[in-house]
């Protein structure tokens, strides 16, 4: 199964699609990993859990080419 991480612009009622991340089966009932987004202070970034590499990590995903916040350099 396939958890499908988007996000969602309501004034533009736009939606962009960040990614898929792989979830076995035997983590879909009351054993799972779901991705429980978390942004960070600067709204730059998408941290998430998932276990797409076999085992339960946390990722951060780099959003701000289309949040429009550019990284600091």
């Amino acid at each position: 199964m396939n958890r499908r991480l988007i996000l969602y612009n309501v004034q533009e009622r736009r939606r962009v699609d960040i990614g898929r991340f792989f979830a076995p089966k035997e983590l879909d009932g009351e054993i799972r990993c779901d991705l429980h987004p978390r942004w960070s202070r600067d709204e730059k970034w998408v941290c998430i859990d998932s276990v797409h590499e076999g085992s339960r990590q946390v990722y951060v995903v780099d959003v701000s080419p289309i949040v429009g916040r550019p990284p600091e350099k």
